[in-house]
C-alpha cells in the first residue's frame, strides 16, 4: 500500500501541474485535482488537505513561484468564472513546473559542491541592479539556491565562497534577466525581439528564433536565426543585449539548425566563427608562449613542429580567423605569424602603431 508520504508527493506535483494553467480558488483547485484522483483511482482529499498541501508547496518551492494573490491581480475572464473567490493560487513562473517521480532520499557531496559551483558561477554578476535603484541577486543563483534548500542540504555542505569563486573580471556584465529569458525561451522554443548594440553599429532590435546559449572564455552567447539577416544564423553576445520581449513564432524556420551551429563549431577559434572566415593559420612562437601552446588544440588538422632554437611552428585550420589575430596580440613579439599574409600583415600594422604612439608617449612616461 503507497504511504501517506507517497500520496501527498504525488498530488504536490498534481497540483503544480494543474496551476501551471492558470490560478485558481482553493475549491475550484479541490475539484480538479479530485478528478485527476478519481481517474487514477487515487483516494481523493477534502479541502484542508489542499490547503496544507498549498501551504507546504509554497514554503518548499517559494511563494515567488507558488503565489497567493487577490482577486484584483486575476484577469477578468476568470473573476467571472469564479465569482465568489477572494483568493486565488498562481504559478507566477513563466516556464512552469517539471514535475518529478522519483523519491529523492539522498544527495552525495559531490552533487551538493556541483550544485555550490553552478551557484556561484551563475551568481555573477552578483547583484541586478533595477530601474528603481533597487538589487536584487541573480534569478539563476537564486533558483540554485532554493533548490539546495529544497534538498534539505546543510549549510556546511554546500561550502560556500570559499569553494568556489568568480573573478570579476571573468564574464563581460550581462543583465541576468536577460540570460534568464533566453534560456526560457529556448525551452519552450519561443521567439524573441532582442534589443542589442553590436560595436560597430548602432543600437537595433531584431526578432530571432533562439537555436542553443553557449559559454566559451567564460562569456555567455547565443545562436539565433534571423529571417532578415545574411546569413540568417548567427550568434550574439548576451552582454549586448539590454532588453528581451516575447514574439509570436517565426515563419519558414528551417529545421537542423543545431546541428549546422555543431558543424561551425567544429571550426571554431576559441568559440568565433564566421562565413568567409576559414583560413589555414602559421604562427612562429618564441620564449614561454612556445611553452603556453605546446598542449593545446587550436583548430582542425593541427600541426606542432618543434625548432631546434625552442621556438615551435603552430599550424591549423579555423573557421575564425578574426579572432585568431586578437588572440595572437597577447603574445606580443614572441608570436610572429607566417600565414595567412592579411593577418600577417595585419599584426604587423598593430604593432607598428603601437610602437609609434610609445615612441610619442607624454613626458613623464619612461622610454625604452
Amino acid at each position: 500500500m503507497a504511504s501517506v508520504r507517497t500520496h501527498r508527493i504525488h498530488r504536490i506535483a498534481l497540483i503544480a501541474e494543474i496551476l501551471d494553467g492558470g490560478p485558481l480558488p482553493a475549491d475550484a483547485l479541490l475539484v480538479v485535482l479530485n478528478r485527476h484522483l478519481q481517474r487514477e483511482r487515487q483516494p481523493t482529499v477534502e479541502i484542508r488537505m489542499i490547503q496544507n498541501d498549498l501551504l507546504w508547496l509554497r514554503n518548499h518551492v517559494g511563494d515567488d513561484i507558488i503565489e497567493s494573490v487577490g482577486r484584483s491581480k486575476i484577469s477578468a475572464e476568470t473573476r467571472k468564472r469564479y465569482p465568489q473567490a477572494r483568493r486565488y493560487y498562481h504559478l507566477s513562473s513563466a516556464e512552469g513546473v517539471i514535475p518529478v517521480s522519483a523519491d529523492l532520499c539522498l544527495v552525495t557531496e559531490l552533487e551538493a559542491l556541483a550544485l555550490e559551483a553552478a551557484r556561484q558561477i551563475f551568481q555573477y554578476p552578483s547583484e541586478l541592479r533595477r530601474a528603481d535603484g533597487d538589487t536584487q541577486r541573480n534569478p539563476l543563483a537564486n533558483a540554485v539556491d532554493r533548490l539546495t534548500r529544497r534538498l534539505g542540504i546543510p549549510h556546511g555542505l554546500a561550502l560556500k565562497e570559499h569553494v568556489l569563486a568568480v573573478h570579476h573580471l571573468s564574464p563581460d556584465p550581462y543583465l541576468p534577466e536577460v540570460l534568464v529569458e533566453i534560456l526560457k525561451a529556448l525551452r519552450i522554443g519561443q521567439a524573441i525581439r532582442v534589443f542589442y548594440s553590436a560595436l560597430a553599429l548602432e543600437p537595433q532590435s531584431m526578432d530571432l528564433q533562439p537555436i542553443v546559449l553557449v559559454f566559451h572564455d567564460t562569456e555567455p552567447y547565443f545562436w539565433a536565426w534571423d529571417p532578415k539577416a545574411t546569413p540568417s544564423l548567427r550568434q550574439y553576445k548576451v552582454s549586448r543585449v539590454s532588453r528581451i520581449e516575447r514574439v509570436d513564432s517565426l515563419s519558414g524556420v528551417p529545421v537542423g539548425l543545431l546541428q549546422e551551429v555543431r558543424v561551425q563549431y567544429l571550426g571554431a577559434f576559441r568559440g568565433y566563427t564566421g562565413n568567409g572566415q576559414s583560413a589555414r593559420v602559421s604562427i612562429l612562437f618564441s620564449g614561454m608562449s612556445a611553452k603556453q601552446i605546446r598542449n593545446r588544440v587550436y583548430g582542425t588538422g593541427q600541426r606542432k613542429e618543434e625548432m631546434p632554437d625552442g621556438k615551435v611552428r603552430l599550424s591549423f585550420t579555423t573557421n575564425g580567423v578574426d579572432a585568431v589575430r586578437r588572440w595572437v596580440l597577447r603574445f606580443g613579439s614572441e608570436a610572429v605569424v607566417e600565414a595567412p599574409a592579411e593577418v600577417a600583415n595585419w599584426v604587423s600594422r598593430e604593432h607598428r602603431i603601437a610602437a609609434e604612439k610609445y615612441a610619442d608617449a607624454p613626458l613623464g612616461h619612461k622610454r625604452v
